[in-house]
């Protein structure tokens, strides 16, 4: 009865620390949903990096501040004159003092960005988790739109490598947001390194 006992007591330990690992999301794995994933047909290479995108997306160009590199894509125009997107942004680290240079300072910024764009706005919590052996953080968000009133919906993934912040992000507008962040997240869990 002791041995049951203690094997049990184990077993509960052992459940907890998994449990604890996969709370703070260090050894999340994540990955597209199978079937969104089977909708991304297009593979783009940008600097040093990759992902799939939908066939019908199409490239739009998107002028940074110096020293970023900027990526979107644009389904088709939906009735409303909406497209859904998929955002990706490369920017060279700029402080030279690597504790400063987080993922956490870095999404930071990247959501104060989005932040400054709506009203009534609110985020999820960070999530930490992998995307092909890279390490990311997450968040979501939800603002309204001050020009048309129309509530918005959005997340944004950051990680750093090879001294270069990168952050993969969508928004889209209700009622199209379900479909369309769906389909720009599945594309941004197949970013990888090309080489």
């Amino acid at each position: 009865m002791r041995n049951k006992m203690s094997c049990l007591v184990l077993l509960c330990l052992f459940g907890l620390t998994v449990l604890a690992y996969q709370k703070d999301g260090t050894q999340s794995a994540w990955t597209p949903d199978k079937i969104l994933a089977g909708k991304l047909d297009t593979t783009a290479d940008v600097d040093d990096f990759q992902l799939r995108l939908p066939s019908a997306y199409q490239a739009k160009a998107i002028t940074g501040p110096p020293g970023s590199l900027i990526n979107a894509w644009v389904g088709p125009a939906r009735s409303d004159g909406t497209r859904p997107s998929i955002v990706l942004t490369i920017q060279s680290v700029l402080d030279k003092d690597p504790s400063k240079n987080t993922l956490e300072a870095a999404l930071k910024i990247f959501l104060e960005n989005a932040e400054k764009r709506a009203k009534n706005w609110t985020r999820t919590a960070l999530e930490k988790g992998s995307v092909n052996g890279l390490s990311f953080i997450r968040a979501r968000w939800r603002g309204v739109n001050p020009t048309t009133g129309r509530i918005m919906h959005g997340f944004n993934y950051v990680t750093i490598k090879d001294r270069k912040v990168i952050q993969i992000s969508s928004q889209d507008l209700e009622p199209h947001n379900k479909e369309g962040l769906d389909l720009a997240e599945a594309a941004a869990l197949t970013f990888k390194k090309r080489f």
